[in-house]
């Protein structure tokens, strides 16, 4: 199982990424981007794929996250940022489900090609790169709604929980 990312993914329970892509960025663009994975997991992007095509998911999943990082005062690296702001992409509704941008892809591809270079989620697999079972998946899917709500109830009771993140909560 070889897995080299063009920037970072996520299966759900590891996040990979490309040292070179990596090195690249500054600090506060890394952070983005391990906040940008870690939602990936949080909103079960891993488990919500199912048949639809990899790569116009993972366009999906970005514009439904990206713009949660940047509202909550997140930097985004240069080629997120083209993707997320992309002039056709602002006059799409903001706030839609991974599935809703989804639909959306076959327009934008015609107009952009950056995205289809972008990692983002990959298919959850055990250490030796078998797939996981749909099961496993939905119990993989379980733990991180179960780890978000806690983490969310810590956040509000310490007034921590940026606007941005309350959506995914409620």
């Amino acid at each position: 199982w070889d897995l080299n990312p063009p920037t970072a993914c996520t299966d759900g329970r590891r996040m990979f990424y490309n040292p070179k892509y990596v090195v690249e960025q500054s600090r506060q663009e890394i952070l983005g981007l391990i906040i940008e994975e870690t939602l990936h997991c949080a909103f079960q992007h891993f488990a919500r794929r199912q048949a639809r095509e990899p790569r116009r998911w993972n366009f999906g999943c970005d514009c439904a996250i990206l713009q949660i990082v940047k509202e909550a005062g997140f930097d985004l690296s240069q080629d997120a940022l083209l993707i997320n702001f992309h002039p056709m992409l602002q006059k799409w509704p903001l706030k839609k489900s991974a599935e809703f941008y989804y639909t959306m892809a076959p327009e934008a591809a015609k107009a952009m090609t950056v995205w289809v270079d972008r990692s983002g989620v990959v298919d959850a697999r055990d250490e030796f790169g078998k797939p996981l079972s749909q099961e496993e998946i939905e119990t993989m899917a379980k733990d991180w709604e179960l780890a978000v709500n806690v983490a969310a109830q810590l956040a509000k009771g310490r007034g921590k929980l940026p606007g941005a993140l309350q959506d995914l909560v409620e």
